[in-house]
């Protein structure tokens, strides 16, 4: 049975559970000390008995615990409570890798900026000696204002380093998972991984492709109707063409995805870090790149060919709400094709004098992922995306560091991507001189 709210396990009381896997539940816990929410990963009582379990557990954190990386999971530390083992870690809200594919492929530029982040943590970890062995779209966790962090170490496994004496090395390998034994997920495994061979870290570079694929397509690179099938076509066969299956993927990217699936580890990236680099680089490309005239490159108010008429009592209540000091963010709303565009940019209009520091106006019906509407934002301000930092660091230190002069930022056609809400919110607080007109 699920622990119930309010049970302790050490200083923590669990607050709610969060999910269950094969390795353990995962529960919202606060820290009694600190006072700050972790989550808690615990090992059910009925197994806790069971060796290699326990071990595989502990393992779990013994790994992640000696990594430092922003895109990996921080562990807290580990103990015992009641017979129960425990993980406290870093409580990362937003949702799974796995759960934004379900919703259709992602965008490529969002794609590849998680999966060069991931890349990132992964080069941090085989240059560690640790092998994660399980990474998979439910492995992944991505925040509400773009962080990346990779969870689940426990298949993780430490292997010999160029140029170390093996006899030397530490290993957490148990002897049952050794040569021969296939440990993972189905679907995501090397074909080494598959066939039960030893393996390295090129078999987290083949997941990672994997996991490419499905964010390009939404669909999984290798799936069969029994696992037995998917298996043996992981071992012999190629997935198909993304191009066949998504057209829009650009030729670089498609690239460094079958560079991953080669079948021989020898055909992959001699480091994960190259990998990194690699997929930095054509996301970086895509950034810079001038994009073709469209409603949401406007970096300045749209030229109106006729004159409002009409709607001079709202004009002037929405222009006096936008003018006064305690207002940061006025929405405008009203049913489709009432005029709430022409109202907003005859009202910034008519307040342009009063915004030295520019009005920028971002039409967002081209937008369709709430998670892109930071890189739209920071594109029409002319800032400069940061491959180390989220879009939405990038903006409040942008906004930080702007001068005093008053903005104000006219967002378009926000009504399909109200749950950006909160990172909208996040720039005002972070710019005291910005204003929001919505």
């Amino acid at each position: 049975m699920p622990l119930p709210a309010g049970s302790r396990l050490g200083p923590y009381e669990v607050l709610g559970q969060i999910g269950a896997g094969g390795m353990g539940e995962v529960y919202r816990a606060r820290d009694t000390r600190l006072g700050r929410e972790v989550a808690l990963k615990v090992l059910p009582a009925e197994v806790a008995a069971d060796p290699e379990r326990l071990d595989r557990f502990e393992r779990e954190a013994r790994s992640a615990s000696s990594l430092n990386h922003p895109n990996i999971v921080t562990i807290y530390e580990i103990g015992r409570s009641d017979s129960r083992s425990y993980i406290a870690m870093e409580l990362v809200e937003g949702t799974t890798l796995g759960e934004l594919i379900a919703a259709g492929p992602i965008p490529t530029r969002k794609a590849l900026d998680i999966a060069s982040r991931i890349a990132d943590g992964l080069s941090r970890a085989h240059a560690a000696g640790i092998v994660h062995r399980d990474l998979k779209p439910d492995n992944v966790m991505v925040s509400r204002d773009g962080l990346v962090k990779i969870l689940d170490f426990g298949l993780a496994k430490l292997v010999t380093l160029p140029g170390e004496d093996a006899s030397l090395a530490p290993t957490m390998g148990h002897p049952r998972t050794g040569s021969g034994v296939v440990l993972g997920t189905i679907g995501y495994m090397s074909p080494e991984q598959a066939s039960g061979r030893p393996l390295d870290f090129r078999s987290d570079q083949f997941a990672l492709g994997t996991v490419l694929y499905e964010m390009a397509t939404g669909r999984r690179a290798f799936r069969k109707e029994t696992a037995a099938e998917t298996l043996a076509a992981i071992i012999r066969e190629e997935p198909e063409p993304i191009g066949s299956v998504n057209a829009r993927v650009p030729a670089p990217l498609v690239w460094i995805v079958e560079r991953c699936l080669a079948k021989d580890p020898e055909g992959r990236y001699a480091s994960t870090s190259d990998l990194a680099r690699d997929l930095a680089a054509v996301w970086e490309r895509l950034v810079s790149a001038p994009a073709e005239p469209s409603r949401d490159r406007a970096a300045s108010l749209p030229a109106q060919r006729t004159r409002l008429v009409g709607r001079d009592r709202e004009l002037a209540a929405a222009g006096q709400l936008l003018l006064r000091s305690d207002v940061r963010v006025l929405t405008l709303t009203g049913p489709g094709g009432i005029g709430k565009t022409r109202l907003g940019l005859q009202v910034a209009e008519g307040a342009r004098d009063r915004f030295p520091g520019g009005i920028h106006f971002l039409a967002l019906a081209l937008v369709g992922d709430p998670g892109l509407i930071g890189s739209a934002i920071a594109k029409a301000l002319g800032v400069k995306e940061v491959r180390s930092s989220s879009p939405l660091e990038s903006l409040t230190e942008h906004l930080q560091q702007s001068s005093r002069a008053p903005m104000l930022l006219l967002l378009d056609g926000f009504e399909h991507l109200i749950g950006a809400a909160p990172l909208v919110a996040d720039l005002v607080l972070a710019g005291p001189h910005l204003k929001v007109l919505v």
